[in-house]
Protein backbone atom coordinates (compact mmCIF):
# COMPACT_ATOMS: atom_id res chain seq x y z
CA UNK A 1 0.00 0.00 0.00
CA UNK A 2 2.92 2.48 1.14
CA UNK A 3 4.48 1.86 -2.26
CA UNK A 4 1.23 2.45 -4.01
CA UNK A 5 0.47 5.88 -2.49
CA UNK A 6 4.16 7.07 -3.27
CA UNK A 7 3.80 5.44 -7.09
CA UNK A 8 0.60 8.05 -7.63
CA UNK A 9 2.46 10.65 -6.00
CA UNK A 10 5.64 10.00 -8.81
CA UNK A 11 2.65 9.43 -11.33
CA UNK A 12 1.78 12.71 -10.91
CA UNK A 13 5.15 14.69 -11.12
CA UNK A 14 5.72 12.26 -14.09
CA UNK A 15 2.91 13.63 -15.88
CA UNK A 16 3.67 17.18 -15.23
CA UNK A 17 7.79 16.82 -16.45
CA UNK A 18 6.11 15.07 -19.87
CA UNK A 19 3.83 17.95 -20.29
CA UNK A 20 5.88 20.33 -19.82
CA UNK A 21 8.89 18.75 -22.19
CA UNK A 22 5.95 18.02 -25.12
CA UNK A 23 5.06 21.61 -24.51
CA UNK A 24 8.63 22.90 -24.79
CA UNK A 25 8.76 20.99 -28.28
CA UNK A 26 6.05 23.40 -29.44
CA UNK A 27 7.99 26.39 -29.42
CA UNK A 28 7.16 27.48 -33.26
CA UNK A 29 3.81 26.68 -32.53
CA UNK A 30 3.45 28.88 -28.90
CA UNK A 31 5.11 32.15 -31.03
CA UNK A 32 1.91 31.96 -32.78
CA UNK A 33 0.75 35.41 -33.65
CA UNK A 34 -3.08 33.66 -32.79
CA UNK A 35 -3.63 33.07 -28.93
CA UNK A 36 -6.36 30.74 -30.09
CA UNK A 37 -3.55 28.31 -30.73
CA UNK A 38 -1.99 28.95 -28.02
CA UNK A 39 -5.67 28.47 -25.73
CA UNK A 40 -6.61 25.00 -27.94
CA UNK A 41 -3.03 23.58 -26.83
CA UNK A 42 -3.34 24.66 -23.60
CA UNK A 43 -7.06 23.19 -22.91
CA UNK A 44 -6.43 20.28 -24.53
CA UNK A 45 -3.51 19.78 -22.11
CA UNK A 46 -5.55 20.42 -19.24
CA UNK A 47 -8.47 18.36 -20.21
CA UNK A 48 -5.86 15.67 -21.08
CA UNK A 49 -4.84 15.80 -17.14
CA UNK A 50 -7.49 17.70 -15.26
CA UNK A 51 -5.24 17.46 -11.67
CA UNK A 52 -3.47 20.28 -13.32
CA UNK A 53 -4.30 23.72 -12.17
CA UNK A 54 -3.30 25.68 -15.34
CA UNK A 55 -0.76 25.56 -17.99
CA UNK A 56 1.23 28.94 -18.68
CA UNK A 57 3.86 30.54 -21.08
CA UNK A 58 6.26 33.63 -19.82
CA UNK A 59 8.90 35.25 -22.23
CA UNK A 60 12.06 37.58 -21.21
CA UNK A 61 9.63 40.95 -22.03
CA UNK A 62 7.64 40.07 -18.98
CA UNK A 63 4.69 38.43 -21.18
CA UNK A 64 2.44 35.19 -19.72
CA UNK A 65 -0.62 33.96 -20.94
CA UNK A 66 -1.97 31.79 -18.53
CA UNK A 67 -5.32 29.15 -19.19
CA UNK A 68 -6.58 28.27 -15.49
CA UNK A 69 -8.67 24.42 -15.08
CA UNK A 70 -11.97 25.89 -13.48
CA UNK A 71 -12.63 22.41 -12.68
CA UNK A 72 -9.41 21.81 -11.33
CA UNK A 73 -10.06 22.24 -7.62
CA UNK A 74 -13.43 23.08 -5.62
CA UNK A 75 -13.49 26.67 -4.71
CA UNK A 76 -11.12 27.86 -7.63
CA UNK A 77 -13.98 29.90 -9.08
CA UNK A 78 -15.15 31.76 -6.01
CA UNK A 79 -10.93 32.64 -5.66
CA UNK A 80 -11.51 33.72 -9.39
CA UNK A 81 -14.61 35.30 -8.91
CA UNK A 82 -16.00 33.08 -12.09
CA UNK A 83 -19.71 31.72 -12.11
CA UNK A 84 -20.55 28.11 -12.44
CA UNK A 85 -20.71 27.93 -15.73
CA UNK A 86 -17.17 29.55 -16.56
CA UNK A 87 -15.08 26.44 -17.50
CA UNK A 88 -11.97 28.23 -18.55
CA UNK A 89 -10.07 31.71 -17.36
CA UNK A 90 -7.45 32.96 -19.23
CA UNK A 91 -5.00 35.51 -17.84
CA UNK A 92 -2.80 37.51 -20.36
CA UNK A 93 -0.26 39.78 -19.03
CA UNK A 94 1.96 42.18 -20.43
CA UNK A 95 4.23 45.20 -19.78
CA UNK A 96 4.21 48.72 -21.74
CA UNK A 97 5.45 52.37 -20.45
CA UNK A 98 2.37 52.42 -18.19
CA UNK A 99 3.67 49.38 -16.18
CA UNK A 100 2.11 45.85 -15.94
CA UNK A 101 -0.86 45.16 -17.20
CA UNK A 102 -3.74 42.37 -16.95
CA UNK A 103 -6.64 40.89 -18.38
CA UNK A 104 -8.56 38.37 -17.21
CA UNK A 105 -11.00 36.55 -19.86
CA UNK A 106 -13.56 34.06 -18.64
CA UNK A 107 -14.63 31.26 -21.55
CA UNK A 108 -17.36 29.14 -21.07
CA UNK A 109 -17.31 24.73 -21.88
CA UNK A 110 -17.79 26.00 -25.73
CA UNK A 111 -15.18 28.60 -26.02
CA UNK A 112 -17.78 31.79 -25.65
CA UNK A 113 -16.33 34.74 -23.71
CA UNK A 114 -18.37 35.71 -21.00
CA UNK A 115 -16.16 38.54 -19.53
CA UNK A 116 -13.24 40.67 -20.01
CA UNK A 117 -11.83 42.93 -17.34
CA UNK A 118 -8.72 44.91 -17.32
CA UNK A 119 -6.52 45.32 -14.07
CA UNK A 120 -2.93 46.35 -13.11
CA UNK A 121 -1.15 43.47 -13.40
CA UNK A 122 0.37 41.77 -9.43
CA UNK A 123 3.93 40.94 -10.49
CA UNK A 124 6.56 40.58 -13.71
CA UNK A 125 6.32 37.08 -14.37
CA UNK A 126 10.45 37.14 -14.96
CA UNK A 127 10.61 37.49 -11.11
CA UNK A 128 9.45 34.24 -10.51
CA UNK A 129 11.31 31.47 -9.74
CA UNK A 130 9.73 29.31 -12.36
CA UNK A 131 10.95 31.75 -15.23
CA UNK A 132 14.57 32.51 -13.22
CA UNK A 133 15.33 29.13 -12.72
CA UNK A 134 14.16 27.41 -15.77
CA UNK A 135 16.68 25.88 -17.87
CA UNK A 136 16.67 24.22 -21.27
CA UNK A 137 16.63 20.48 -21.24
CA UNK A 138 15.65 20.28 -17.98
CA UNK A 139 12.69 20.47 -16.10
CA UNK A 140 12.61 22.82 -12.78
CA UNK A 141 10.10 21.99 -9.76
CA UNK A 142 9.28 25.48 -7.80
CA UNK A 143 9.10 24.49 -3.35
CA UNK A 144 5.34 25.73 -2.36
CA UNK A 145 4.18 29.43 -2.95
CA UNK A 146 1.06 31.67 -3.33
CA UNK A 147 0.07 31.91 -6.76
CA UNK A 148 -1.47 35.42 -7.48
CA UNK A 149 -3.81 37.21 -7.61
CA UNK A 150 -5.90 33.91 -6.76
CA UNK A 151 -3.93 33.25 -3.36
CA UNK A 152 -3.90 29.70 -4.10
CA UNK A 153 -0.73 27.75 -2.48
CA UNK A 154 0.98 25.41 -5.51
CA UNK A 155 3.83 24.25 -7.00
CA UNK A 156 5.04 24.94 -10.89
CA UNK A 157 7.27 22.81 -13.37
CA UNK A 158 8.98 25.34 -15.98
CA UNK A 159 11.22 24.41 -18.89
CA UNK A 160 12.60 26.81 -21.40
CA UNK A 161 11.57 26.61 -25.25
CA UNK A 162 14.42 26.32 -27.42
CA UNK A 163 14.24 29.38 -29.58
CA UNK A 164 16.32 32.33 -30.52
CA UNK A 165 13.41 34.86 -29.54
CA UNK A 166 15.07 35.59 -25.92
CA UNK A 167 14.24 33.47 -23.24
CA UNK A 168 10.26 31.61 -22.99
CA UNK A 169 9.02 29.79 -20.29
CA UNK A 170 6.53 26.89 -20.63
CA UNK A 171 5.04 25.30 -17.34
CA UNK A 172 2.07 23.89 -15.50
CA UNK A 173 1.01 24.56 -12.20
CA UNK A 174 -0.78 22.02 -9.31
CA UNK A 175 -2.26 23.20 -6.45
CA UNK A 176 -1.24 21.79 -3.18
CA UNK A 177 -5.05 20.67 -2.22
CA UNK A 178 -4.43 18.17 -4.83
CA UNK A 179 -1.59 16.72 -3.66
CA UNK A 180 -3.82 16.85 -0.37
CA UNK A 181 -6.56 15.17 -1.67
CA UNK A 182 -4.22 12.45 -3.50
CA UNK A 183 -2.84 11.80 0.18
CA UNK A 184 -6.14 12.04 1.59
CA UNK A 185 -8.00 8.97 -0.48
CA UNK A 186 -4.89 6.98 0.00
CA UNK A 187 -4.80 7.15 3.74
CA UNK A 188 -4.43 3.67 4.88
CA UNK A 189 -6.45 3.78 8.55
CA UNK A 190 -7.55 6.53 10.33
CA UNK A 191 -4.41 5.96 12.71
CA UNK A 192 -2.01 6.35 9.93
CA UNK A 193 -1.05 9.84 7.86
CA UNK A 194 0.87 10.13 4.96
CA UNK A 195 3.55 13.05 4.53
CA UNK A 196 4.85 15.05 1.07
CA UNK A 197 7.55 16.89 2.30
CA UNK A 198 10.86 18.08 1.90
CA UNK A 199 14.21 17.03 3.43
CA UNK A 200 14.28 19.72 6.11
CA UNK A 201 10.94 18.58 7.59
CA UNK A 202 9.00 21.50 5.49
CA UNK A 203 5.37 20.09 4.14
CA UNK A 204 4.45 19.90 0.84
CA UNK A 205 1.22 18.44 1.35
CA UNK A 206 -0.68 16.16 4.00
CA UNK A 207 -3.46 13.74 4.92
CA UNK A 208 -3.70 15.89 7.72
CA UNK A 209 -6.11 18.53 7.88
CA UNK A 210 -4.58 21.94 6.16
CA UNK A 211 -3.73 24.85 7.80
CA UNK A 212 -6.25 27.54 8.50
CA UNK A 213 -6.07 31.27 9.77
CA UNK A 214 -7.32 31.49 13.40
CA UNK A 215 -9.99 33.91 14.18
CA UNK A 216 -8.22 37.43 14.80
CA UNK A 217 -9.56 39.43 17.89
CA UNK A 218 -11.87 42.39 16.45
CA UNK A 219 -10.35 45.60 15.52
CA UNK A 220 -11.43 49.09 16.42
CA UNK A 221 -12.31 51.09 13.01
CA UNK A 222 -10.19 53.53 12.47
CA UNK A 223 -11.35 56.97 12.77
CA UNK A 224 -10.23 58.77 9.37
CA UNK A 225 -10.52 62.42 7.86
CA UNK A 226 -12.36 62.62 4.62
CA UNK A 227 -9.11 62.98 2.69
CA UNK A 228 -7.49 59.78 4.00
CA UNK A 229 -10.95 57.78 3.18
CA UNK A 230 -10.66 58.90 -0.17
CA UNK A 231 -7.14 57.66 -0.72
CA UNK A 232 -7.81 54.88 0.77
CA UNK A 233 -10.83 54.39 -1.50
CA UNK A 234 -8.62 55.17 -3.99
CA UNK A 235 -5.87 52.97 -3.49
CA UNK A 236 -5.45 49.76 -5.13
CA UNK A 237 -4.95 46.20 -3.30
CA UNK A 238 -1.36 46.66 -1.99
CA UNK A 239 1.48 44.57 -2.74
CA UNK A 240 3.47 43.05 0.40
CA UNK A 241 6.46 41.09 0.79
CA UNK A 242 6.61 37.37 2.62
CA UNK A 243 9.41 36.37 3.33
CA UNK A 244 9.27 32.06 3.26
CA UNK A 245 11.22 30.89 6.20
CA UNK A 246 11.67 33.76 9.10
CA UNK A 247 9.28 32.22 12.09
CA UNK A 248 7.45 33.53 13.86
CA UNK A 249 8.15 36.91 12.38
CA UNK A 250 7.64 36.44 8.86
CA UNK A 251 7.23 32.75 7.12
CA UNK A 252 5.28 30.61 4.97
CA UNK A 253 3.76 27.23 6.37
CA UNK A 254 3.00 25.49 2.69
CA UNK A 255 2.87 28.58 1.22
CA UNK A 256 0.54 30.61 3.27
CA UNK A 257 1.47 33.52 5.21
CA UNK A 258 1.92 33.12 8.46
CA UNK A 259 3.78 35.31 11.23
CA UNK A 260 3.68 38.06 13.42
CA UNK A 261 3.51 41.08 10.88
CA UNK A 262 0.79 38.72 8.50
CA UNK A 263 -1.38 38.91 11.57
CA UNK A 264 -0.18 42.39 12.20
CA UNK A 265 -1.40 43.16 8.84
CA UNK A 266 -4.52 41.31 8.61
CA UNK A 267 -5.67 43.72 11.84
CA UNK A 268 -4.37 46.74 9.67
CA UNK A 269 -7.05 46.00 7.03
CA UNK A 270 -9.48 45.32 9.47
CA UNK A 271 -9.33 49.02 11.00
CA UNK A 272 -8.41 50.74 7.91
CA UNK A 273 -9.65 49.31 4.76
CA UNK A 274 -6.85 48.91 2.81
CA UNK A 275 -6.30 45.46 1.24
CA UNK A 276 -3.08 43.28 1.11
CA UNK A 277 -1.89 41.20 -1.33
CA UNK A 278 1.05 38.72 0.17
CA UNK A 279 3.80 37.93 -2.37
CA UNK A 280 6.73 35.15 -1.64
CA UNK A 281 8.47 32.42 -3.18
CA UNK A 282 11.12 34.10 -4.69
CA UNK A 283 13.88 34.68 -1.70
CA UNK A 284 14.73 37.86 0.31
CA UNK A 285 16.47 38.61 -2.60
CA UNK A 286 14.08 38.69 -5.24
CA UNK A 287 11.75 40.84 -2.58
CA UNK A 288 13.91 43.37 -2.73
CA UNK A 289 14.37 43.08 -6.58
CA UNK A 290 10.72 43.51 -6.20
CA UNK A 291 10.12 46.31 -4.91
CA UNK A 292 12.85 48.11 -6.37
CA UNK A 293 11.10 47.46 -9.61
CA UNK A 294 7.91 48.60 -8.30
CA UNK A 295 6.30 45.27 -8.11
CA UNK A 296 5.73 45.82 -4.34
CA UNK A 297 4.84 48.06 -2.80
CA UNK A 298 5.81 47.12 1.08
CA UNK A 299 8.23 45.65 2.38
CA UNK A 300 7.75 43.96 5.63
CA UNK A 301 10.38 42.92 8.28
CA UNK A 302 13.39 45.32 7.69
CA UNK A 303 15.88 45.82 10.02
CA UNK A 304 16.26 49.53 10.65
CA UNK A 305 20.15 50.03 10.11
CA UNK A 306 21.81 52.38 8.25
CA UNK A 307 22.06 50.43 4.96
CA UNK A 308 18.78 49.94 4.56
CA UNK A 309 17.86 54.14 4.62
CA UNK A 310 18.02 54.71 1.20
CA UNK A 311 14.85 51.82 0.23
CA UNK A 312 11.86 54.55 1.62
CA UNK A 313 9.74 55.77 4.32
CA UNK A 314 10.19 53.36 7.55
CA UNK A 315 7.28 52.59 9.29
CA UNK A 316 7.31 52.98 13.28
CA UNK A 317 8.97 49.49 14.93
CA UNK A 318 6.98 46.38 14.68
CA UNK A 319 9.22 44.27 16.90
CA UNK A 320 12.35 44.81 18.73
CA UNK A 321 14.54 42.38 20.23
CA UNK A 322 17.71 41.90 21.38
CA UNK A 323 20.21 39.64 19.59
CA UNK A 324 20.75 36.33 20.61
CA UNK A 325 23.08 33.32 19.82
CA UNK A 326 22.60 29.68 19.28
CA UNK A 327 25.66 27.69 20.28
CA UNK A 328 26.72 24.13 21.61
CA UNK A 329 25.73 23.41 25.20
CA UNK A 330 29.68 23.42 26.07
CA UNK A 331 29.83 26.69 24.55
CA UNK A 332 29.55 30.34 25.54
CA UNK A 333 30.08 33.79 24.14
CA UNK A 334 29.08 36.52 25.44
CA UNK A 335 30.06 39.09 22.35
CA UNK A 336 31.12 38.99 19.08
CA UNK A 337 34.97 39.76 20.31
CA UNK A 338 34.59 36.26 21.76
CA UNK A 339 33.82 34.88 17.87
CA UNK A 340 37.42 35.81 16.54
CA UNK A 341 38.54 33.05 14.68
CA UNK A 342 35.30 31.34 14.99
CA UNK A 343 32.77 30.52 12.45
CA UNK A 344 29.41 31.98 12.93
CA UNK A 345 26.66 31.37 10.62
CA UNK A 346 23.99 34.40 9.40
CA UNK A 347 20.87 34.38 7.28
CA UNK A 348 22.28 35.38 3.22
CA UNK A 349 21.46 38.66 2.68
CA UNK A 350 21.01 40.08 5.97
CA UNK A 351 22.10 43.88 6.58
CA UNK A 352 23.98 42.98 9.85
CA UNK A 353 27.03 40.82 7.57
CA UNK A 354 28.82 44.00 6.59
CA UNK A 355 28.25 45.40 9.53
CA UNK A 356 29.83 42.53 11.41
CA UNK A 357 32.71 42.29 8.53
CA UNK A 358 33.89 45.65 8.72
CA UNK A 359 34.01 45.68 12.72
CA UNK A 360 35.26 42.39 13.50
CA UNK A 361 36.94 41.01 10.52
CA UNK A 362 38.69 37.86 12.08
CA UNK A 363 35.35 36.56 12.39
CA UNK A 364 34.47 33.75 9.64
CA UNK A 365 31.14 34.29 8.14
CA UNK A 366 29.24 30.93 7.15
CA UNK A 367 25.87 32.74 5.46
CA UNK A 368 22.46 30.29 5.04
CA UNK A 369 19.32 30.70 3.16
CA UNK A 370 17.10 28.79 5.90
CA UNK A 371 17.19 29.45 9.70
CA UNK A 372 16.81 25.08 10.11
CA UNK A 373 19.76 25.27 8.50
CA UNK A 374 22.16 27.44 10.11
CA UNK A 375 20.84 25.97 13.67
CA UNK A 376 21.88 22.11 12.00
CA UNK A 377 25.35 23.53 11.41
CA UNK A 378 25.58 24.76 15.19
CA UNK A 379 24.18 21.31 15.95
CA UNK A 380 26.54 19.37 13.54
CA UNK A 381 29.49 21.11 14.64
CA UNK A 382 29.83 22.40 10.96
CA UNK A 383 29.83 26.26 12.07
CA UNK A 384 30.69 27.56 16.32
CA UNK A 385 26.97 29.81 16.18
CA UNK A 386 24.34 31.35 14.81
CA UNK A 387 22.77 34.85 15.44
CA UNK A 388 18.93 36.09 15.55
CA UNK A 389 16.51 37.20 17.26
CA UNK A 390 15.76 35.59 20.29
CA UNK A 391 12.08 34.68 18.82
CA UNK A 392 13.52 33.09 16.24
CA UNK A 393 15.77 30.68 17.94
CA UNK A 394 13.54 29.40 20.20
CA UNK A 395 10.58 28.93 18.13
CA UNK A 396 12.49 27.37 15.00
CA UNK A 397 14.76 25.24 17.14
CA UNK A 398 10.91 23.84 18.19
CA UNK A 399 9.46 24.01 15.29
CA UNK A 400 12.37 21.81 13.77
CA UNK A 401 13.03 19.30 16.99
CA UNK A 402 16.14 21.11 17.68
CA UNK A 403 17.03 19.88 20.97
CA UNK A 404 20.37 20.09 21.71
CA UNK A 405 21.60 23.69 21.61
CA UNK A 406 21.60 26.70 24.22
CA UNK A 407 20.56 30.15 23.57
CA UNK A 408 21.60 33.74 24.97
CA UNK A 409 21.10 37.27 24.85
CA UNK A 410 24.71 38.66 22.86
CA UNK A 411 26.09 42.05 23.72
CA UNK A 412 25.91 43.89 20.64
CA UNK A 413 25.71 47.88 20.42
CA UNK A 414 21.81 47.58 18.53
CA UNK A 415 19.23 45.77 19.20
CA UNK A 416 17.21 43.96 16.31
CA UNK A 417 14.39 46.55 14.91
CA UNK A 418 12.16 45.48 12.29
CA UNK A 419 9.57 48.21 10.80
CA UNK A 420 7.26 48.43 7.26
CA UNK A 421 9.47 49.88 4.33
CA UNK A 422 6.87 52.02 1.86
CA UNK A 423 8.31 54.30 -1.33
CA UNK A 424 8.34 57.78 -0.05
CA UNK A 425 5.27 58.74 -2.55
CA UNK A 426 3.57 56.65 -0.30
CA UNK A 427 4.01 58.32 2.76
CA UNK A 428 0.68 59.21 3.20
CA UNK A 429 -0.37 56.00 3.52
CA UNK A 430 2.13 55.46 5.75
CA UNK A 431 0.77 57.31 8.22
CA UNK A 432 -2.45 55.99 8.45
CA UNK A 433 -0.92 52.44 8.97
CA UNK A 434 1.38 53.59 11.55
CA UNK A 435 -1.80 55.46 13.09
CA UNK A 436 -3.58 51.98 12.85
CA UNK A 437 -0.54 49.98 14.40
CA UNK A 438 -0.27 52.72 17.15
CA UNK A 439 -4.41 51.78 18.25
CA UNK A 440 -3.95 48.47 18.00
CA UNK A 441 -6.16 46.86 21.09
CA UNK A 442 -4.71 45.27 24.59
CA UNK A 443 -6.32 42.12 23.20
CA UNK A 444 -5.03 42.34 19.69
CA UNK A 445 -1.22 43.02 21.85
CA UNK A 446 -1.91 40.05 24.07
CA UNK A 447 -2.86 37.80 20.92
CA UNK A 448 0.27 38.39 19.12
CA UNK A 449 2.92 38.29 21.72
CA UNK A 450 1.16 34.75 23.13
CA UNK A 451 1.01 33.30 19.41
CA UNK A 452 4.10 34.19 18.12
CA UNK A 453 6.47 35.85 20.50
CA UNK A 454 5.49 34.58 24.31
CA UNK A 455 7.94 31.78 26.24
CA UNK A 456 5.07 29.71 26.07
CA UNK A 457 4.00 30.23 22.62
CA UNK A 458 2.26 27.84 20.69
CA UNK A 459 4.62 26.81 18.01
CA UNK A 460 2.32 25.89 15.08
CA UNK A 461 3.93 22.90 13.72
CA UNK A 462 1.42 22.54 10.57
CA UNK A 463 4.48 23.11 8.50
CA UNK A 464 6.73 20.68 9.24
CA UNK A 465 6.38 17.05 9.92
CA UNK A 466 5.62 15.85 13.31
CA UNK A 467 8.34 13.74 14.54
CA UNK A 468 12.16 14.01 13.96
CA UNK A 469 12.46 10.52 12.76
CA UNK A 470 11.20 11.75 9.72
CA UNK A 471 13.84 14.65 8.90
CA UNK A 472 16.54 11.83 10.21
CA UNK A 473 15.07 9.09 7.69
CA UNK A 474 15.17 10.88 4.59
CA UNK A 475 19.25 12.32 5.22
CA UNK A 476 19.85 8.30 4.93
CA UNK A 477 19.24 5.90 2.44
CA UNK A 478 19.75 2.86 4.40
CA UNK A 479 16.01 3.90 6.22
CA UNK A 480 14.35 4.22 2.97
CA UNK A 481 11.64 2.05 1.09
CA UNK A 482 11.64 -0.56 3.88
CA UNK A 483 8.83 -0.90 7.10
CA UNK A 484 10.77 0.57 9.86
CA UNK A 485 9.15 -0.40 13.91
CA UNK A 486 10.14 1.69 16.85
CA UNK A 487 9.05 2.01 19.99
CA UNK A 488 8.42 5.26 22.49
CA UNK A 489 6.73 5.08 25.15
CA UNK A 490 5.56 1.97 24.81
CA UNK A 491 3.46 2.25 21.70
CA UNK A 492 4.69 1.07 18.70
CA UNK A 493 5.46 3.29 15.60
CA UNK A 494 5.68 1.92 11.92
CA UNK A 495 7.51 4.32 9.20
CA UNK A 496 8.13 3.45 5.52
CA UNK A 497 10.18 6.91 3.70
CA UNK A 498 10.44 6.59 0.17
CA UNK A 499 12.04 8.99 -1.84
CA UNK A 500 9.78 10.33 -4.99
CA UNK A 501 12.51 12.28 -6.67
CA UNK A 502 12.88 12.27 -10.63
CA UNK A 503 15.09 14.16 -12.71
CA UNK A 504 16.48 16.20 -9.82
CA UNK A 505 13.53 17.08 -7.73
CA UNK A 506 13.91 17.16 -3.85
CA UNK A 507 10.82 15.80 -2.45
CA UNK A 508 10.77 12.80 -0.28
CA UNK A 509 7.86 10.62 0.59
CA UNK A 510 6.08 9.12 3.48
CA UNK A 511 3.54 6.73 4.89
CA UNK A 512 3.46 6.20 8.49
Amino acid sequence: MAESVSDAVTDVSDDAIITVKYLSHLGTILHSPSKDVILSIFTNVLKDNPSFYSAFIGTDKNYAYIVINLDSISDVRRKNNALKQDRWLVIERSADSDGMKQYDYFYDADFNLRKKIQRKAFYAPTLRPWYKNAKRGSVFRSEPYLFLPEEVTGITYSTVVPTDKGKVVVGVDFTLSHFNKLLQENNVSDGSHNFLYLPSGELVASSEPSFGQLPLPPSKPLVLTPEEQKLIDDTRILRVSNKDNWAPIDFTISGRPAGLIPDLLYMVSQSTGLEFDFFNGVGSKGLRNAYSNGVLDILTAVPDVPTNQNLGAFSQPLFKSPFAIAVADNQNYESLQDLNGKRLALLSNWSIISLIKEKYPLIDIVTYSHVDQALRAVSKGEVDAFIDAQAVLSYVSEQFMINDLSYHTLKIENNLTLSLVLPPEKKALLNIINRAIASLTPLQKQYLQQKWLGSNAEVNRTGVVPYVELIDFAADEAYQNQLIEMNSDDDDFFYYVRDVRRGGHDQIFLLR
